[in-house]
């Protein structure tokens, strides 16, 4: 029988943050990927909730949590995490986490070793990789989005003439306006900015164990080169789950195993 998931809100000094929460025991923090909220950890809170205090938190812009109108950082999305670990007086806790919230993860086990029981990662953000990766989503929504106007203007037609691009490229605008705090944190700002945040270098200093979860089919060079980076820690393991790119959408049951075997060997 599957374990009630509470949701709270407490009010931080950026602003009001929510999360939900299931069990007792061992802290897991649950921390969602960038295009995401922690709704997307339902699946795996229901499994893993009657082993484990997993709490899934919403990152400062996204989801439940507050949207304020300030410059959205990793530097603020780390702190808004330490105080709400503070407030919460969670213990040493193990981190799963995707995406951004890969980075926020490691930027705090980077910070605070000893806060940090292991780190769970899929494709986790905040790594140099081939440049011009968000050049087509930051033209999408950019001061002057030329190419989202031709979309646009493209797509009455686009449907009966079978122009799957345009009506591709109309979707992601949509999913990118809908997560201005990722946009910004991942390329809607300086250069300069984002690569004094990123943890390449920093990633041979991890002390937490880490493992990666990767998709046995997974395609995407951005996934593989992401994963690869993270392979640079210190006893980094990469452990395969069936599916491709993204396997936490198809293969939660796989996922749990392999985080329950983490928690249990380290």
């Amino acid at each position: 029988m599957a374990l009630p998931i509470r949701n709270s809100r407490l009010r931080l000094s950026a602003g009001q943050v929510f999360w939900r929460e299931v069990g007792a025991g061992v802290p897991v923090v649950f921390l969602h990927g960038s295009w995401a909220d922690s709704e997307q950890w339902m699946p795996l809170l229901q499994v893993m909730g009657d082993r484990h205090h997993s709490l899934a938190l919403d990152l400062l812009g996204f989801g439940e949590s507050a949207r304020p109108k300030i410059r959205y950082t990793l530097e603020l999305e780390t702190n808004v995490l330490t105080e709400w670990l503070d407030a919460l007086r969670v213990e040493p806790a193990y981190f799963v986490a995707e995406g951004l919230g890969g980075w926020v993860a490691t930027n705090f086990a980077l910070r605070f070793p000893e806060r940090v029981r292991g780190l769970v990662l899929l494709a986790p953000e905040g790594v140099s990789i081939a440049a011009g990766r968000w050049r087509g989503d930051r033209a999408l929504i950019g001061r002057l989005p030329l190419l989202a106007w031709m979309l646009q203007l493209f797509a009455p037609c686009a449907r009966l003439l079978g122009w799957r691009w345009v009506l591709r490229g109309l979707a992601r605008r949509r999913q990118l306006r809908q997560f201005p705090a990722a946009c910004q944190i991942l390329f809607r700002r300086r250069s300069r900015e984002i690569k004094a945040e990123q943890v390449s270098d920093r990633i041979p200093y991890l002390k937490a164990p880490v493992l990666i979860l990767q998709g046995e089919s997974a395609s995407d060079p951005a996934v593989l080169a992401l994963n690869q980076a993270y392979q640079k820690a210190p006893g980094a393991e990469l452990a395969w789950v069936p599916g491709g790119d993204e396997p936490l959408q198809t293969e939660v049951g796989a996922i749990a195993r392999h985080i329950q075997q983490f928690i249990q060997t380290h």
